[in-house]
Formats: C-alpha cells, structure tokens, sequence
C-alpha cells in the first residue's frame, strides 16, 4: 500500500541577481544576494514589492528576482 506525501512550505528566500562585472572573455557575470527566513505566507507580488524595494537601494537595478523556497516532505496516512 503505497503512503501519500505531503509537502510542507518551510522556509522562503528572495533572491537579487545583480551584475558583477565581467569575465575574461569579456562576458558578463552575475551573482545572488539573498534575503532569508521570509514569511511563508507572503505573496509573490509582496516579495517582488519588496524586492523592488531592496533593488532601489542598489547602484544598479537586479537583473533579475527569484524566489527559493524550501519543502519537507512527510508520508502521510
């Protein structure tokens, strides 16, 4: 008999990708700065609120906004 599985929202983290010059080959990079231990029940148009708001502070704009979340999964009677 085979258990169901329940996945559980943990734990929410905003990620900000932001320039970080360029490489040898003259390419762009790129690196994440994280904003952890978020609420689990915020919404994604409050996290890009609020990731917009942290960007502001920023010389220059993300490139991009992420959302990672984390899950525990539990078998389930």
């Amino acid at each position: 008999m085979k258990m169901a599985i329940q996945k559980n929202l943990t734990a929410v983290t905003l990620q900000l990708e932001i320039s970080n010059g360029v490489d040898k080959n003259d390419q762009p990079k790129f690196k994440n700065i994280s904003y952890e231990k978020l609420s689990t029940d915020a919404t994604p148009e409050k996290l890009a609120e609020v990731g917009k708001e942290f960007g502001g502070l920023m010389a220059e704009a993300p490139k991009g906004m992420y959302i990672v979340e984390r899950h525990t999964l539990e078998e389930v009677a």
